[in-house]
């Protein structure tokens, strides 16, 4: 009996099976040719036997059939069945397994496929919600905290580093011209003179802090 390991080709396939067949074949045979024996035998006139030897040849001829020759072949028969039956199994079963493992291989390559697009498809799609997410924190940190007012730079007006000596300088006149005119005059002009060098005074002591604080 032959041990199968690996799958035939067909041609081995065949040649096995051809050769166990003609094992089948040959047990066949020779059971036929040990029965047509037996049957001539049974038939025979048994020449130069007496009608006992002849019967007791003829019962031996048929129990050598029954016991010896019909076992051995019908077994040889049997066993060659059987053989076919196993090799036959035998190569069915390791083309099963090879087409499961095929079938594996080609589920596990799907599989792969499939993993490895859902994580390409997560990590799109986590990077796109990052994203969203930091641009949405952006914005909510931008309501929350607005920015700065742009600085806008006031020009400075620069007073005349000599406008209070001028101011101090048109007193001075005024107070010569009041020192040196006539006291009729003075005394006339008094209110109206005091009156208009203390408003101009104010005025322009007002010029001079506007353009000093402005």
């Amino acid at each position: 009996m032959v041990t199968v390991t690996k799958i035939p080709s067909q041609e081995e396939y065949e040649k096995e099976l051809s050769r166990i067949n003609q094992k089948y074949l040959k047990a066949q045979k020779d059971l036929k040719y040990h029965q047509h024996q037996n049957q001539g035998n049974q038939m025979s006139h048994c020449s130069g036997m007496s009608g006992t030897e002849c019967a007791k040849w003829k019962k031996q001829s048929a129990k050598e059939l029954e016991t010896i020759h019909a076992p051995r072949y019908n077994g040889e028969m049997q066993s060659a069945k059987q053989e076919l039956e196993n090799y036959q199994s035998s190569v069915a079963k390791l083309q099963t397994e090879k087409k499961q493992a095929e079938l594996n291989a080609e589920l596990a390559r799907q599989q792969k496929i499939i993993e490895d697009n859902i994580r390409e498809t997560f990590r799109i799609e986590t990077e796109k919600m990052q994203a969203l997410s930091d641009a949405l924190t952006k914005e909510r940190q931008a309501k929350i905290i607005p920015p700065p007012p742009p600085v806008i730079k006031t020009p400075v007006i620069e007073t005349p580093k000599n406008e209070p000596l001028a101011i101090l300088s048109d007193m001075d006149r005024l107070e010569n011209y009041v020192s040196k005119t006539p006291q009729t005059t003075i005394q006339e002009s008094k209110i109206n003179y005091s009156a208009l060098a203390i408003i101009g005074a104010i005025g322009i002591v007002s010029i001079w802090l506007v353009r000093r604080f402005a």
